[in-house]
């Protein structure tokens, strides 16, 4: 944002190439920026205009620190990264006190693991770490984390193969130097790379050179073997800024060499893809099971928003043949198996399971017959509840009871109170963990409350085994002889509890 001079129109351009991206691709659901987000670092209403589109509300936002990013602290102020490490020697002046943002991070996004470093400290000499702890720190990383997810994918913000102003730098070529080696060491499956202001895509590269010599230029399907990366540098997404396509010299085509590609003396050694029609852009990645589907997608025409253009610089775009939304390259990465083969197995979410109870079989009336009169002074009858099962197939196997009460014994008008019947309560079929409950007196006996309240039948505690138990229990029911005599009925109410 402002580096056309104007950050209205920057800002404009932004927050149509999100709306274009985001129309086109409802269900993303990561945005990654590869550095220089802003044209100054410090200047708020630069930040205002990044930070402006609604989608940046709305969907996670991984940002990279660019060189027209690290001169303040505003970077670190307007972003929280996860497992940021702000050690000195991230930092390019190797002082995360002074003025200036830094530091390096990863976090992983379902089967991706991003590392993100900060590109600005590459020579140690500056006073940080430089490439050295770069180096290092990828490599921790990955033997930390690399076995968490499918993929590696390292971002940083200067282009190491990238065709425009910045290939021949001195800087990008000590990072050409430095890094690859590690980058293929640690099983890196794509770079992200910015700062160049074009669109690139690199052959296969392995420790600084072409690992297949029979790769194609923009061929769609990449096999790379051990060791072998794909670098990309995106293009400009507010149209801000283009830089145009270089030339290669004769320094090599290997290492840190900006030589021609043997097949195309216009395009780079390095580069299968090169691309500049000053026209916005972005790039949207696929993650799927077995492969990466990479593609570089129009976001404008030459027509506005498009700052640079506005301000006078060429365009070489046409409407009709290279629309919004229309391809500039789109190449598919199959990960290398080794000399084995891989199987892979998609496990579902499990089901959650469940927990109930039935009545076992017919739920019939349950007859106790006809009371006997006990000493002189009360009736007993006894007899047995209709079995219950109890299923419970639940992945928390969490606790459950299953409880009941007994309301009063009616005949017309009438009644005599449930206290009056007790039960002792087993389990028939065992399992599910299950417990019978406690035996319950007749409240004739103990002037208690008997099965007029809620009693336990039967329970299991947290961490129990799945499965299914019967419960039953025994009912005594003891009625003083003062109760009329009648045929009398009462409800056996069950109640199942579980957390």
């Amino acid at each position: 944002m402002g580096s056309s001079g104007n950050v209205a129109k920057d800002t404009a351009g932004w927050k149509d190439t999100l709306d274009v991206a985001y129309r086109a691709n409802p269900d993303a659901e990561l945005l990654v920026s590869a550095g220089d987000q802003v044209e100054s670092a410090g200047n708020e209403s630069q930040w205002d205009g990044f930070l402006a589109p609604d989608q940046l509300r709305q969907y996670p936002v991984a940002a990279t620190i660019g060189n027209h990013d690290v001169g303040s602290k505003a970077y670190e102020q307007h972003f929280a990264m996860p497992n940021t490490d702000r050690s000195a020697e991230y930092y390019a002046n190797g002082d995360p006190d002074s003025n200036t943002s830094g530091g390096n991070y990863w976090y992983i996004y379902k089967d991706v693991l991003f590392i993100d470093i900060n590109s600005n400290s590459y020579a140690a000499s500056q006073g940080g770490g430089g490439d050295a702890a770069h180096a290092k720190y990828i490599t921790d990383v990955v033997n930390q984390h690399g076995d968490e997810a499918k993929w590696k994918v390292l971002v940083f913000h200067h282009s190491i193969y990238s065709p425009a102003s910045h290939a021949k730098d001195k800087d990008n070529k000590a990072r050409r130097a430095d890094l690859p080696a590690t980058i293929s060491k640690t099983g890196v499956d794509m770079v992200l790379q910015g700062h160049d202001h074009s669109y690139s895509r690199s052959y296969e590269i392995k420790d600084g050179e072409r690992a297949n010599p029979a790769e194609q230029p923009g061929q769609g399907d990449i096999y790379p073997g051990p060791g072998g990366v794909l670098y990309v540098t995106a293009n400009s997404a507010s149209g801000s800024k283009y830089y145009d396509i270089t030339k290669p010299d004769d320094s090599g085509t290997s290492g840190s060499g900006n030589g021609a590609d043997p097949s195309d003396p216009d395009r780079y050694w390095y580069n299968s893809v090169q691309n500049q029609e000053h026209v916005r852009s972005y790039m949207k990645v696929q993650v799927k099971s077995d492969k990466l589907v990479v593609e570089n997608l129009r976001s404008g025409t030459c027509a506005a928003p498009n700052a640079s253009v506005e301000n006078g610089s060429w365009c070489n775009n046409t409407s009709e043949k290279q629309p919004v939304g229309s391809v500039v390259d789109k190449f598919t990465i199959h990960p290398h198996h080794g000399d084995g083969q891989q199987l892979q197995v998609d496990v579902p979410e499990p089901a959650p399971g469940e927990f109930g109870w039935t009545i076992d079989g017919y739920n019939g009336l349950v007859d106790l017959g006809t009371a006997k009169e006990v000493g002189g002074d009360h009736f007993t009858a006894t007899g047995k509840i209709n079995p219950i099962v109890v299923s419970d197939t639940r992945r928390s196997l969490s606790p459950w009871s299953v409880s009941a009460n007994v309301s009063d014994f009616k005949d017309a008008r009438k009644t005599f109170s449930g206290s009056y019947l007790g039960w002792s309560p087993y389990v028939l079929d065992p399992g599910a963990g299950a417990k019978a409950g406690s035996s319950v007196a007749s409240g004739y006996d103990d002037e208690g409350k008997g099965l007029a309240v809620s009693r336990g039948l039967g329970s299991a505690e947290q961490g129990h085994a799945r499965g299914k138990a019967k419960l039953g229990a025994g009912l005594d029911l003891k009625i003083p002889d003062t109760v009329g005599k009648g045929g009398y009925r009462a409800t056996l109410t069950i109640t199942a509890l579980s957390s």
